[in-house]
Order: structure tokens, then sequence, then C-alpha cells
């Protein structure tokens, strides 16, 4: 106590000295502080559901390499017998249009099985949670719904639990409300429903499901997976898909959010950087002070203290800096955690509402500040240790110049700080240049600067081609009609929408696909796509209205599909079919009447996938994801309330929602690699100005020198 009234009383005669010290420090290790809470919360734990790692997606292949999923059939099955699992459920996307509200929206829902909340483990924030009566048969039909509908469309009133509410035109029951943080399997799921069973038995042999189990404690993954391998030639198997089924397990964590290891070992070493270039700053102001108190070390030497107990009173004061750093570092990342939630992607669960200074951040806090202390401590230690106390009470000198291998010392920490900021500078420099890179138009394929997007499912009455074609064919003779509209058209599955449509591919005259390495994209389209996206057609045309659903089928492949299906020949008026059977007739293929420029699909740096294009009048596979793609004069937003009062003036129940510009989407992609550029220019600034104003501390001690 009597060593740290002293540290204090000589702190707070050099208030300059110690403001700095701890300034430099605070944000060496606030930084740390607030990297390790992203990570914690977006990396470590990044869900509300019990214990998620260990949670595993059941995926499958067939022998070809085609990804297949499970059947209902085969998850009855493989639940009991697979050893090592815990529990399992199925769950199956559907769409459903909420009426009856102020804005209709067709809301993406998922039917789930009776296990799965039970095997997340979470409850809801209003009402109760599915039963065993809601699965029975002739049931009445029961919802639960996210939070975000809740609010949006029934005004956060918890009455709703029990009452009523329009889906697909039909009346179901609320039976509860998930909490705010909850989302499951991706933020788009905005209501879940009971799986139905099916009436036929020849149904639950069909595949569809997305299966998921919890592996139990002391389980691993590579024994459940060979568990499954050996199990898998006795599962029941669809009679359409005679090449079987070859599960392949993933941990859904990784599933669900990819794998942002690199992006994060690359942010925390940049914070690593900014904190050693702080106890380098921090390290060298101490032993300059070290230096201009040699008098003071050699007459407390004199006066009975060993060299053990001077080293001690430098620790000291040390720690307390580092304390005082790391509070202050504390507070400082407690600040800016919000203000970096609002660069965070949108990677899945709303992490970015819930994203604070977790206790793990603190005590790596409370770590850094011990380690800075010890670093800090080295060189000032060392100097006492090394140097003749008797000296400077011999010469009787108020004040003694640094000895020639402290001032080395400075000069080598002075010069290890403008080395890392430089390392930190080029590296921000390579990520800026990548993300441009990435988000170049000319990579993307396509031209959104005004264009106007908005998902305009179509109802659940329209079940024929023909209906929908006439039904979208009326939407875009009603927007064409809106002043400032230069193109419009409607897509199934908008890019970089997040959500993804596959289909089997068999080309006349070409190898068969390894659909491990080839998911052929697929997306139904009016005339006008091309034209509205910018996307260049480089052989052959576009889709016309003569494509109708009477004439033959045509379709429209990419330049990547083209090039792998029939290397180096002509790909016009070749023939290609969904269906991979060997008694293939001409009449049931498609034929190509143009091929497109690449473009980039859902993830901004992910590869170019294999497209297939039909006219939606042909073919409205997955329908109900359709959105309306409009080419605009000018501001695209501008345009949107019109767009909307349009289309409601001749169907008030079609939601027209998500209503925004394409470029949004484009820039929620990149969301990703722009969050991690601007980290790193961020710790590279720090790191640049933590550098000068150690130069300058060392340069101004020379000077008073």
């Amino acid at each position: 106590l009597r060593d740290l009234r002293y540290i204090l009383r000589g702190l707070r005669k050099s208030p300059a000295f110690t403001a700095l010290v701890v300034t430099v420090l605070a944000v060496g290790i606030g930084t740390n502080a607030a990297m390790f809470s992203l990570i914690d919360s977006m990396l470590l734990n990044p869900v509300v559901w019990r214990d998620p790692a260990s949670l595993v997606v059941v995926r499958a292949h067939d022998k070809r390499g085609r990804g297949v999923e499970t059947s209902f059939a085969a998850f009855q099955v493989w639940k009991d017998r697979v050893p090592g699992l815990e529990s399992a459920a199925l769950s199956k996307m559907q769409n459903l249009m909420l009426t009856g509200v102020e804005d209709p929206e067709n809301l993406f829902a998922l039917e789930v099985t009776r296990s799965m909340f039970d095997m997340l483990g979470v409850a809801p924030a209003y009402g109760r949670l599915f039963n065993d009566s809601d699965f029975a048969a002739g049931a009445p039909r029961t919802v639960l719904l996210s939070d975000r509908v809740w609010r949006e469309h029934f005004h956060h009133n918890p009455g709703i639990v029990g009452h009523q509410i329009l889906l697909d035109g039909q009346g179901v029951t609320v039976i509860g409300v998930m909490p705010e943080r909850f989302a499951f399997t991706r933020p788009g799921y905005q209501a879940w429903i009971p799986l139905e069973r099916f009436s036929e038995p020849a149904g639950e042999l069909h595949y569809g499901f997305e299966a998921l189990a919890r592996l139990k404690p002391s389980a691993k993954l590579s024994q459940v997976q060979r568990a499954f391998t050996a199990l898998a030639p006795s599962l029941p198997a669809d009679p359409r898909n005679p090449d079987g089924w070859v599960p392949e397990l993933k941990p859904y964590i990784q599933e669900l959010f990819g794998d942002p290891r690199r992006a994060f070992i690359i942010l925390w070493t940049a914070t690593g950087a900014v904190l050693l270039i702080a106890c380098a700053n921090a390290a060298n102001l101490l032993l300059a002070r070290a230096s201009n108190r040699r008098s003071e070390f050699a007459l407390r030497a004199s006066l009975g203290a060993n060299r053990l107990q001077l080293v001690a009173q430098i620790v000291s004061e040390c720690m307390l800096l580092a304390t005082a750093g790391a509070a202050a570092g504390v507070a400082l990342a407690a600040i800016a955690l919000p203000v970096i939630t609002r660069f965070l992607p949108p990677i899945g669960l709303r992490v970015g509402e819930r994203l604070h200074l977790t206790p793990a951040a603190v005590l790596v806090a409370v770590a850094a500040a011990l380690l800075t202390a010890m670093l800090c401590a080295i060189p000032a230690s060392a100097d006492v240790l090394r140097s003749n106390l008797a000296a400077p009470m011999a010469a009787l000198s108020r004040s003694v110049s640094a000895s020639r291998s402290s001032a080395r010392l400075r000069g080598f920490l002075s010069g290890a700080e403008i080395a890392l900021s430089i390392v930190l500078l080029t590296s921000a420099g390579l990520m800026i240049r990548s993300l441009s890179r990435l988000l170049d138009v000319r990579r993307l394929g396509m031209e959104t600067a005004q264009v106007l997007t908005a998902r305009v499912a179509a109802p659940s009455t329209l079940k024929k081609v023909p209906e929908v074609s006439r039904y979208y064919a009326r939407i875009l003779d009603e927007v064409h009609q809106i002043p400032g509209v230069r193109a419009a058209s409607v897509v199934t599955i908008l890019p970089f929408s997040n959500i993804v449509v596959t289909t089997s591919y068999s080309a006349e005259g070409a190898a068969q696909f390894d659909h491990r390495d080839y998911a052929i994209n697929f997306r139904s389209i009016s005339p006008e796509y091309f034209q509205t996206m910018g996307i260049a057609i480089l052989r052959g045309r576009a889709f016309t209205d003569h494509d109708s659903p009477g004439a033959p089928c045509v379709a429209i492949l990419n330049r990547k599909l083209a090039e792998h299906s029939w290397p180096g020949k002509d790909p016009i008026g070749r023939r290609v079919t969904s269906d991979t059977g060997a008694d293939l007739k001409p009449e049931d293929m498609c034929t190509v009447v143009g091929i497109v420029e690449n473009t980039a699909r859902d993830s901004i740096d992910d590869v170019v996938q294999a497209e297939w294009y039909m006219p939606i009048s042909q073919n409205a596979m997955a329908v109900r994801n359709t959105s309306l793609v409009v080419l605009c004069h000018g501001d695209p937003l501008a345009l949107g309330p019109a767009i909307s009062k349009r289309i409601h003036s001749f169907n008030p129940d079609q939601p027209v929602t998500e209503l925004q510009a394409m470029d949004k989407w484009i820039d929620a992609a990149a969301s990703r690699p722009r969050l991690q550029t601007l980290l790193l220019k961020i710790f590279s600034r720090l790191a640049l100005l933590l550098a000068v104003t150690g130069v300058f501390a060392v340069m101004l001690y020379s000077v008073t020198q």
C-alpha cells in the first residue's frame, strides 16, 4: 500500500505521461475486447439454441453425385436406428400468404415435426409450442409466428394468441409467438406450422425434407457418419431415384453461417498487432521515464532498497497503468460495439441486435492488461537491473542521460511500431482493392444501378402454369404503364436473395455432370429479364411472348453451363432436360435458344455457378418465390409506391414486399467482406496513430535530454 501511494503520487505529478499511457493502452486493450465480443457472438455462440455445436444437418447425394434431400420414410427409420443420435427432426419450406391484414405478405414458413423445438431447447415468448394434438389427423391448423410478423402485422398484441389469422385464405389458429432473437433455420422464415402426415404411404417416400439431428454428448461426427453410411442401403428408397442415397453429415452452424474462421483470424491478428503497438508505445514511454528516474533509483538504492524492490515498484506502476487502461478500454469497447453492430452482415440470426460486451470479452481485457503490464515492465526493469546505480550518486547529478543500450532499445521499439502499422495499412489497402474487385459490375455480370425489386409471390389459388403466366402478364402490363419505367420482368429466384433452387440436368450429346461439383441453378423469367438486369446475351436470342405455354419448350443457359456441356461447339439448337431417364424423347426436351453471360449468384465472393433459365410461361417452378424487377429512369425507390398501388388496384390481397433497390441486395451480399475491410481500416489507422504518438514521445524525450 505504501508503494501504491508513492506510485499514485508520482503519476499525479506527471499527468501528461499518465494520460498518454492510459489512452494508448485503452486503445490496444479496447480493440481486443470489442473484437472478442464480435467473435464470441458471431462465431463461438451465434445462436440462441441449446448447445448448437452438437447439431448436424443430414444431407445426401445419389451415386451420380446429385444432391437429394431425405424422405419422411427414411427419417422414420434412421432417427431410431443410428447410434449416437440424441434426437432428430424434419422440416420443409412452405410459402404462406398472410391476408386479412393492412399489408398482405408472403411468409416463408417451415413445416416441422413434433420434436423440432424440443431439440432446439427454445420456448415461445407468448403462448405455447406444438404438442401432440396439433399433429393429430383432422386437428385444427395452428401456427407459431415470429416476433417480426407479430409486431408489424398485429401491433405486438399478446391477445393474438388463440385467435385465427388468414394464411392462404384459410383460418389458422395462432398458438404462440417466438422470442425476438429466435430464427430458424434462416431469418427469412417467419412462421412455423406442424408437418402434415401423408394420406398415402407412397408420399412418405418422396424427398424434399431437411433433416436436423442432435448428437449425444459422447458421440463424434465421424462415428455417426460411418453408422449412417452403413445403414443407408437398407433405408426406404424413392422409386423415382434408383441411384441410392449416400448420406452426408455436416455441423449445422457451418452449414448456416459458412466458415468465417479465416476472416476472424485475420481481424484478430490485426487487433493483436494494435495491442503490440500499444505495448511497444507504453514500454517506450516507461523506459524513458525509468531513464529519467535513474537518480531517484540510485538514491533509493543508497538508502537500502535492493534491485528487486526497485523492479517490483516498476512492475506495480505498470500494473496500475494497465489496469486503468483496461478499464478505459472496456468502456471504449462498450461504446464502440453498438456502432459496429450497424455494419454487421445479415448472416443468420440477427446477431447484430444482441451484440454487446460479453463476459468472456471482459476476461480477455483482464488477461490483456496482465500481459501488457508484464511486457511494458520488461524494458524498464532490464534497464534498472543492468545499470550502475552508484554512478548517478557519485556524479551528484540532478539528471542523467540514458544509457546507449536504453537508447537502442527505444529505437527498436519505435521501429517495430512503424513496421507493424505499415503491415496493417498495406493489408487494409489490399482488402479495399479486393472489395472493389468483388463489386465490379463486369464481374457481377449485371448492371443494377437503376433497378427496383419487389417480392410478388403468386396467389396459392393459381395452380397451373397458364394461370400463373396470365397473372404475371397482367402485373407487368400494369407496371409498364407507370411513367418512368424503362423495362420490367419477373424472376422466380432473385439474385443475391439467399434462396437457391437447383434442378437435375441432362444435355443432348453432352457428358454427364458430377453434380457434387456442378449444382445447376434454375430460374423462370419473363421476356425482358436480361434487358432489365443488364445481362448480356452472348449468342442467340432472349425469350419472347411467342414462347407461350403451348409453344415448343425453350431454354437459355449461362456461358459456364454451355461451355461445360458442349466445349468448343455451338450450343444453339441443342436440347436439354431436367429428366435424367434413359428413354428420353426429343419432344420432352427444351431447345437452347440463347447463351447469356455468367452472373454472380448469392454470395459476392462465390465462384460463378451453372444456371439454366426457362420462360415463366412454360415452367413455374418456385413461383411462390417470384420477384418483380423494374428498370427505372432516375431513383428506383421513387417508383415504389406507384408500383405497389398499381398492383393493388386489381388485386388488393397481392403482397408487394421488400421494395428496395437491387444494389441493396448486392450490398447485403457483400456485407461480410465490407465489414472485414471496415474493421481492418479502423485497426490500421489506430495502429498508425499509436505509432506516430510513440515516435513523437521518443523524439520529445530525446530533445529534452
